[in-house]
């Protein structure tokens, strides 16, 4: 997709074409985590639509919470005091669901890119699949 440049590092980075960044993915415990803040950026669209979704996403029990949802304490000085504040991120999971649902050109460009680079993915999966197969069917006659 042509408004999606992954940059793989230690986090990965989601840049217009232009090469500002959208948003920066870190990966922890196997997947990444966005807030509804950063998924709202990201989808170009409303904090509030984004909680809307995750609550209909819920609500659906397509996604579980405990496995989407944690939470992180963030403290931030504003105006010369300390404020901390729990912001929950959501997972790669929530942000795929949420990416199918949002109505936004860069909704309908973000479902566009994954699926694209879903399909190559399970391709590439299906053909290393295949080769161990083929390895293990010809190391059984010996």
């Amino acid at each position: 997709m042509r408004y999606l440049n992954w940059i793989l590092e230690k986090s990965f980075y989601i840049q217009r074409n232009d090469g500002k960044s959208i948003v920066k993915l870190i990966p922890v415990d196997g997947t990444v985590w966005l807030s509804q803040a950063e998924m709202a950026a990201l989808f170009q669209t409303t904090p509030q639509n984004i909680t809307l979704h995750i609550k209909t996403i819920y609500e659906e029990k397509e996604l579980a919470f405990s496995a989407t949802c944690k939470n992180s304490l963030q403290v931030r000085s504003e105006g010369g005091r300390e404020v901390h504040r729990r912001i929950k991120f959501y997972s790669l999971s929530m942000i795929l669901a949420i990416g199918y649902r949002v109505r936004s050109h860069r909704g309908t460009q973000f479902w566009q890119w994954s699926t694209i680079h879903l399909k190559s993915m399970t391709c590439i999966y299906l053909d290393i699949l295949n080769n161990i197969k083929i390895k293990n069917f010809d190391s059984c006659g010996e």
